[in-house]
């Protein structure tokens, strides 16, 4: 599994209006808290993510289809 730039895998797959970010565990939950928030208060702000790729601002608004899922690896048996 890839690792993020602090060496901790990413483990973390963040759907954000039909893109995809491979992040750590804890770059995505700071992301989904933070973009959680702005949606209950029905603001709009640019939410920045640290990802595999680098850094991106993505928009966040209460029309904003956006999740967090965990990346499952299996193990052939």
């Amino acid at each position: 599994m890839k690792t993020g730039n602090n060496g901790a895998a990413n483990t973390r797959i963040v759907h954000h209006n039909g893109n995809q970010y491979l992040a750590t565990a804890e770059m995505a939950e700071i992301f989904l808290a933070k973009a959680v928030g702005i949606t209950e208060q029905g603001d709009t702000q640019l939410v920045p993510l640290l990802h595999s790729q680098g850094v991106d601002l993505l928009l966040i608004s209460p029309a904003t289809v956006f999740a967090v899922a965990i990346i499952e690896v299996g193990r052939a048996a």
